[in-house]
């Protein structure tokens, strides 16, 4: 018998990815700022899913992909995963 692996699909959202990450860490958004450079503002955007508060693309996906790092977490496969 053969065994193959499937991706689990996570009714979770990007933000409450991250949100969960840092809590289970016991990380403050004051360190996650610090040590990413990534402001506050916009790390509980992400956090909270609100796209609207970024102005590009580009940049969102630079700052979930560093913010995703930090945490420990995967962050070019999150970001392909809630494309």
């Amino acid at each position: 018998m053969a065994f193959t692996r499937r991706k689990i699909k996570t009714t979770e959202t990007l933000g409450e990815i991250l949100l969960r990450s840092r809590r289970k860490n016991k990380i403050s958004l004051e360190q996650a700022e610090e040590s990413t450079k990534i402001r506050q503002k916009y790390l509980k955007a992400i956090e909270r899913d609100d796209w609207n508060t970024f102005s590009s693309r580009v940049y969102t996906l630079g700052f979930v992909r560093r913010y995703s790092d930090f945490l420990g977490l995967d962050g070019k496969s999150l970001i392909e995963d809630h494309k």
